[in-house]
């Protein structure tokens, strides 16, 4: 069984566009070494985005909740996750913490904050 192999996604820091690894713009370049034990002319391979030509661009991180790449993850409750993700998270815990205070009139949401660290 054959499987197609994906490429990583990419972003650029200059122009924010997303793009696939196959559409990254590359350019070889011939150098000088000087340096003793490395003389001699050796290839340079600079890579550059394939919208603006900026050569500011970075691997994609991988969120662990959605599978999502994203330029960006953000580290919350132990896992890399996209802003989207974060947001639902909050979104939920958020719910359970008022979801405590409702069911116990002495619980404060700080108190209930530590209840959910303590089971989670």
């Amino acid at each position: 069984m054959l499987r197609e192999v994906v490429g990583m996604k990419w972003f650029c820091a200059e122009c924010d566009e997303v793009f696939e690894e196959e559409e990254i713009h590359t350019e070889t370049t011939w150098s000088n070494s000087n340096y003793i034990g490395f003389g001699g002319d050796y290839p340079e391979t600079e890579s550059y985005c394939p919208y603006c030509g900026s050569a500011e661009i970075y691997e994609c991180e991988k969120c662990e909740l959605c599978g999502e790449e994203v330029p960006r993850t953000i580290y919350a409750a132990g896992k890399d996750m996209c802003p989207e993700c974060k947001e639902q998270l909050d979104s939920i815990m958020k719910a359970l913490i008022m979801d405590i205070t409702g069911q116990f009139e002495t619980v404060d949401s700080e108190e209930a904050k530590d209840i959910i660290k303590e089971y989670f």
